[in-house]
Formats: structure tokens, sequence, C-alpha cells
């Protein structure tokens, strides 16, 4: 049954990649068609730009931490609701100091000062 599936499986990658390769177009332009912009002009400035590394850092940091309300957000409704709380509060307390680890972590090695 596994070996089926698998087999399948293959199969199916195999014609969906054939498909492609049969449907895509080639590339036959020049380097003109290759710029980035077609406007008639040439770019002064190369289309690549440098990516500040720290903002990349606090957005990350910032996604963690909407994550982690998310998380918490069902434990708000088991508490309020007065029934058992069994495994609930041992499992995010210690998603909780995890977190917290993280974030005094990123603090103390100054991830969180704005420099620019």
């Amino acid at each position: 049954m596994l070996m089926g599936v698998l087999m399948c499986g293959a199969m199916a990658g195999l014609i969906l990649a054939g498909a492609g390769y049969l449907v895509s177009s080639k590339f036959e332009g020049g380097t003109e068609k290759a710029s980035p912009f077609e406007c008639g002009f040439e770019s002064m400035a190369p289309s690549r730009q440098s990516f500040s590394l720290h903002f990349f850092l606090v957005s990350l940091i910032f996604v963690i931490f909407d994550l982690e309300l998310i998380v918490f957000y069902p434990l708000v409704f088991r508490l309020s609701g007065g029934g058992e709380m069994g495994g609930a509060v041992g499992g995010f307390g210690i998603f909780f100091v995890a977190v917290l680890g993280g974030f005094l972590w990123e603090w103390s090695n100054k991830m969180l000062e704005w420099k620019y």
C-alpha cells in the first residue's frame, strides 16, 4: 500500500515536471529584455540594494511575539471557563519561559535597540 502511494506520488511529480518543461517558454531576449526596467534609459543604480540585517531581525522578533499572543489566546478562554486546567497551564508555562528566555537574551545582546 505504501509503495503504491509512493509510486503514484513519484509519477505525478514527474508528469507535472514534464508538463511544466513542455509548456514553459524559453528566454530568447538580449540584455535589454533581461534588464529590470524597459523605460528607455540606463539605470543609475544597481537593481540590488543592501538590506539592513537589524531591520530583518526586529521584524522577525515581532513575528515571534505576535505568534506568541496567538498561542496564548486559547489559554484565556480555558482559564475564564473555570473548567479543568490539566496540563494546559504547564505546557503554556514551558512555552512562556522559553519565549521569555529568548526575549531576555535578545535584550542582553542589545538586539532590540534601534541604531538608525
